[in-house]
């Protein structure tokens, strides 16, 4: 009985057996002729034909979907272009802008011959489309102002006379409600910037074109807003938003962004609520790519980056849909972002999203009152670049309510079956349960084993330009790996810089200079040091808890994503234009805080670091709302840059000091300049150190100072 019993188990429940269970003469019989052995073994193979073509067929499918999906990344344009948008108009307004080189704030290339450029094609626009139905206006703002964000653990900003270029375009009788559409100019010191974001803005000049040149009116009216101070942390658009007139109209928006260089430009994020943006995108984009997962994992702040899309989002309360191209996410912030990686294809699916999105949502009557339409967000996702599948959220909760229900239903239904087959099919379903778990922990543990071993053989992240051997040695885990990866691993920051630091007296104390080095990359220096021995881990240097941020410049508040530093001594650097910061003022008040006023002025950016002492407590400053805010372990950070002709940078705080008094003082406040362009940026013995590096590394490298002082 107890073969019979295992193969009973093994068959499946649609296989039914004429002969009952408890007949001992039937059981009798086919065991003296042997027919039930042959019978039994008969089943077995059908079974295991049965599950061997399961299993070819789910492969095929996995092969056939992989092949579909890689065919649509690598069809840019499906079908034929509309021909309303000029991609090649496009390109030459890109080459244009990427030409004058890195464009970080504050630059001549950023300030100056970007915005002469742009304004002298938009002048061209606007006189080509004058005799057409639309009027052109344009307003070139530079605003100051200061906000802090919940990024990077927390911060506040400070921007002086940044640079906008506002464009709105509406009918010649006026327009009640506007629509927004923005890029960014700038770029990141030492990258061209091509994908982030010049290619956005060369996509807007022309989509401005296509629209102001149109014979049938617009409904509502468009502003094209190309910021010039995004890589700042989103204060242009900060300034926009707060502080333009127009920004009243303003209804919804359309942000254009990268995080990778080319290929297509996926929706990622959209609302909050207002569902028929979505269905606008659904109607209207021409070549639709777009992913709810992306949203999910960008706003849950796996990834350390952002958009312009929080800024209008948070201090502007109005929706939005925020694209990116995300190919190539390796050279994305490098000096390999070049107008010439950036493929035709990508420019002309852009631009007919784009212009076709834009004109659907300022033809459209839900423009003039999208609070009315604010109810819910959108599940979307689309099907190889052909058509998105987008459907309310609580649809989604009713489908995923039905779907457990009806799992639970089955389930107990099969319980419920007489004798003993209920128990038995519970016990194969815990039995299912347990294997299916068991096979995620050692697939798991798999994964873990053999990145252990690929590090200890020294061959950390080799599979990093090596996609199929990725596959081949995490399985499905490679997907999320090379997500993180290239969020993380790309720079390696790089500066001369000159350290300072001040007693309670003022004198100075203590001084040092040299070369700064930290990694985002996680081999560190494994590989740099055969090529550059001078790095290597006697030079180490570990942060000093009781400095403001760790006695080192930091540009942004990364030191939690950076916990390997190097820091090689060096000759003082000597800018030609030096940073200086004094105290203007310092009294007590009227309410026992000691009151103490600032002024520094230097480069076009510089970053502010308190670490109030034990006992006493910030209570006041002159940046934001006047409350400090957003307290990194004991610390603020206080990021600063200004555009050009800015006045010098004034601020106060409050403190309230300690009740017990302390002779270390009330704070310590570091200053650190940044010099990210111009005679500054690099010192001689910098550049002979930069000429060293591989040619695969991508040493982002300026001038930086760090002044230290205890009040």
């Amino acid at each position: 009985m107890e073969s019979d019993t295992t193969v009973r188990r093994i068959k499946l429940h649609a296989i039914q057996n004429d002969i009952p269970e408890d007949s001992s003469y039937a059981h009798n019989r086919h065991d003296k002729y042997g027919y039930g052995d042959i019978e039994k073994k008969s089943e077995i193979n059908s079974y295991l034909l049965r599950e061997g073509v399961a299993a070819v067929l789910v492969v095929a499918f996995i092969l056939v979907l992989w092949g579909l999906v890689h065919l649509s990344l690598q069809q840019l344009v499906l079908g034929r272009s509309t021909g309303e948008f000029n991609a090649l108009r496009a390109r030459k307004h890109l080459e244009s802008i990427t030409s004058v080189g890195p464009r970080p704030v504050g630059s001549v290339e950023n300030e100056v011959m970007t915005v002469g450029y742009l304004l002298a094609e938009i002048e061209h626009i606007r006189e080509e489309s004058m005799a057409g139905p639309h009027a052109i206006t344009v307003d070139v703002q530079r605003p100051t102002g200061s906000f802090s964000i919940d990024f990077l653990g927390g911060f506040t900003s400070y921007y002086d006379k940044v640079t906008n270029i506002a464009v709105k375009l509406e009918p010649k009788n006026g327009a009640q409600h506007l629509m927004l559409a923005n890029c960014h100019f700038d770029s990141v010191a030492n990258s061209p910037g091509a994908s982030d974001d010049a290619v956005s803005c060369a996509v807007m000049l022309e989509v401005l074109h296509s629209l102001a040149n149109l014979s049938t009116p617009l409904l509502h009216g468009v502003v094209f807003l190309f910021n010039g101070a995004e890589e700042n942390v989103l204060q242009a658009s900060h300034g926009f938003i707060t502080q333009h007139p127009w920004a009243k109209k303003v209804r919804a928006f359309i942000n254009l962004e990268a995080a990778g260089v080319g290929g297509k430009e996926v929706v990622f994020q959209t609302g909050p609520e207002n569902p028929w943006l979505v269905q606008a995108y659904v109607h209207a984009a021409k070549h639709p790519f777009a992913s709810v997962v992306g949203q999910e994992v960008f706003q849950s702040g796996v990834i350390p980056s952002d958009t312009d899309f929080r800024i209008y989002r948070d201090f502007g309360n109005i929706p939005g849909i925020d694209l990116a191209f995300i190919e190539n996410g390796y050279i994305y912030h490098t000096k390999y972002d070049t107008a010439d990686r950036i493929l035709t294809d990508s420019i002309q699916r852009a631009g007919d999203n784009i212009l076709a999105v834009l004109k659907h949502l300022v033809m459209s009557e839900k423009l003039a009152d999208a609070s009315e339409y604010r109810h819910g967000n959108m599940v979307f996702f689309d099907l190889l670049g052909l058509v998105v599948v987008a459907y309310p959220a609580r649809v989604g909760t009713i489908i995923n309510c039905i779907v457990t229900m009806a799992t639970f239903f089955y389930l107990g239904k099969k319980c419920m079956l007489p004798s003993n087959m209920g128990g038995r099919y519970i016990r194969e379903l815990v039995y299912a349960v347990g294997v299916a778990l068991l096979s995620w922990l050692v697939t798991l543990l798999s994964v873990l084993i053999v990145a252990l071993l690929v590090t200890l053989l020294g061959r950390s992240m080799f599979w990093y330009n090596h996609f199929y051997a990725s596959i081949c040695l995490y399985g499905a885990a490679s997907t999320g790996k090379m997500i993180l990866i290239h969020t993380l691993a790309k720079n390696l920051y790089y500066g001369h810089t000159t350290r300072t630091f001040h007693g309670l007296d003022g004198q100075v104390a203590y001084k040092d200079s040299g070369l700064w080095i930290n990694s985002f990359d996680y081999t560190a220096m494994r590989h740099i040091t055969p090529h550059i021995p001078e790095i290597n881990d006697t030079i180490r240097k570990h942060c000093q808890e009781d400095l403001p941020f760790c006695g080192f410049p930091w540009f942004l508040p990364m030191k939690f994503l950076v916990k390997k530093n190097w820091y090689l001594p060096a000759e003082e650097v000597s800018p030609k234009f030096p940073m200086e910061f004094k105290l203007l003022s310092k009294y007590k008040t009227e309410w026992g805080t000691i009151r103490m006023s600032f002024e520094a002025k230097g480069p076009s950016h510089m970053s502010l670091y308190l670490f109030p002492y034990s006992g006493a407590t910030l209570t006041s400053w002159s940046f934001g709302d006047g409350i400090p805010q957003f307290d990194l372990s004991g610390e603020y950070f206080i990021f600063y840059s200004h555009g050009l002709e800015a006045p010098a940078w004034n601020f106060w705080l409050e403190i309230q000091p300690s009740s017990t008094g302390s002779e270390e003082g009330m704070i310590s406040m570091a200053i650190s300049s940044h010099y990210f362009f111009g005679e500054d940026k690099l010192t001689p013995q910098l550049e002979v150190m930069l000429q060293r590096f591989p040619l695969w590394a991508f040493p982002s490298s300026w001038v930086s100072t760090y002044n230290l002082y205890r009040y």
